[in-house]
This record gives structure tokens, sequence and C-alpha cells, in this order.
């Protein structure tokens, strides 16, 4: 399992790559830099001077790529469960979102007395799944390739109210609010996660190359992770731990777990 922002989990065949390629590598992010500059200089902006070094680097993204479509990555979903969520997901692994899935999550707490069938259809009705932008939503698993800190404004609305972004997103204060807020727990689930159920296979070679770049001291890399989407279920043998409030590694993502992750890249 690769963490796309460390290079040291990188396997031999990864690194080695990158090491004959780490002259380009440093040639880029030095062009980008004078190019920079020559442009905060421009008193009249006219058009960009191009880097030289980026076509061939986009090259090494393009192998880099190929190379990671068979990998594995470690990837986070952050979100709020049941415990009778949790388990059966640990036991089951997790389904893509659809309004299906929507419907019968709702049916369940509603069974379990945690909504009414009134509120539990007016949830449904006003899912933003029922009106998306290129579908950019459903049948999908969205992931990060980076821990975030549990009080980070990119995960805090996933986590402090139930139904995730499929309900809770267009009720952020209110009864209806306070009243998701009162069902499951935060979690965090950590997957092993194969790259080739993904559509972001891109999105984790730039996350390496960026990460090598950074470690070889390159200004500008950022070398942290980005948004995965998954578009299969994830098996449960590909889920590392569900993190939950009270357990070791919950209050600490970003502040120490993983270990060697380090969140003041700049």
């Amino acid at each position: 399992m690769i963490d796309v922002w460390d290079i040291d989990t990188f396997d031999t065949e990864l690194r080695s790559y990158l090491e004959q390629q780490s002259e380009l590598i440093r040639n880029f992010w030095a062009e980008s830099r004078r190019l920079f500059e020559e442009r905060e200089k421009q008193t009249v902006r006219g058009f960009h001077e191009q880097n030289v070094f980026g076509p061939p680097h986009s090259a090494l993204r393009d192998d880099i790529t190929v190379m990671m479509g068979k990998r594995t990555i470690r990837a986070w979903h952050y979100t709020r469960l049941t415990d009778g969520e949790a388990a059966g997901i640990q036991a089951n692994g997790m389904l893509p979102m659809s309004l299906d899935l929507i419907r019968r999550r709702l049916d369940v707490m509603v069974e379990a007395g945690e909504l009414t069938s009134t509120v539990a259809d007016n949830l449904f009705a006003a899912s933003p799944y029922h009106e998306q932008i290129e579908g950019n939503r459903n049948d999908k698993i969205w992931l990060s390739s980076q821990p975030f800190e549990m009080d980070d404004s990119m995960v805090t609305g996933l986590v402090t109210g139930w139904g995730g972004e499929s309900l809770n997103f267009v009720h952020q204060e209110g009864p209806i609010a306070a009243l998701l807020a009162s069902i499951g727990r935060p979690r965090v689930i950590e997957f092993a996660l194969p790259l080739r159920i993904t559509t972001r296979i891109d999105s984790a070679a730039k996350d390496v190359v960026d990460a090598y770049s950074f470690a070889l001291g390159c200004e500008g890399a950022w070398g942290g992770g980005s948004d995965i989407v998954a578009v299969e279920s994830i098996l449960p043998e590909w889920i590392v731990a569900i993190h939950s409030p009270g357990e070791a590694h919950f209050e600490s993502f970003g502040r120490g777990y993983p270990a060697r992750w380090n969140s003041n890249r700049d």
C-alpha cells in the first residue's frame, strides 16, 4: 500500500523510475519558478512563455499514471455512521452512493425509530442526488488520498450530520440539521484502495510525482494528496479500519496519524 505523499512507501520500481527522472523534475520546477518571477516583473500582460520542460514532464506523469494503475494506495472516507452501519461496512464492504441506496438507508433509520417516515421522505426529496451536474456523485465513492484533521473545514460538514453529501449538505442549520447530528458518530474509514477501480489514477500519479519533487526540495511542489473517486464497490478486505471517537488514532488524524504525514508542507 502506497501513501502518495510519502516516498518511503513507494516500491522499488516506482522509486527507481522517479530517481532516473530527477534531473528533469528539478529542471521543470526551476523553470516554472523562473517563468513565474518573469511574469511578476511584467507591467503589461502578454502571452505566457511556455515551460520547455513541460512536455517531457507531462510524459513522465503519463508513465507514472500507467504504473499507478496497477498499484494500491491508502485512501480515506470521512462520514457519520451508526454502529450498525459501521459494522455492516466492515463486514460487507462499501457500495457507491445512489438514490436507491439513499432510500434504503433512510428506511433503515425509520425502522430504527431515528426518523419518522415523513422526515425521511422529505430528506429523500431534498437530496442533491436528484439534480447532479454531469452525474458527479451518483454511483461513486469519493475519498481522499491524504488525511485531514478532524476539525478541518474540508471534512467537518461530512462528519457533523448523518447522511453526508447525499442528505445533510442541504440541512446545515435548523431542527433537521440538529436531528441528523444526533444520529450516529463521526467515522473515518481507511482503505487500501486498488486504483484500478477509480477514475482518478492520474490524480494519484500527480500526487506521487509532486511528493517526489517535494522531497527533492523543488520549490512549488506540494506533495500532498487529492480526491480519488471509486466507481465500483469497495470490498471488505480493502478496509484497513473504521476509526471512531475514543479510539487510538481518531483524534490524531493529521496530527500524528499516519506517523509520517506532514500537513505543513510549504
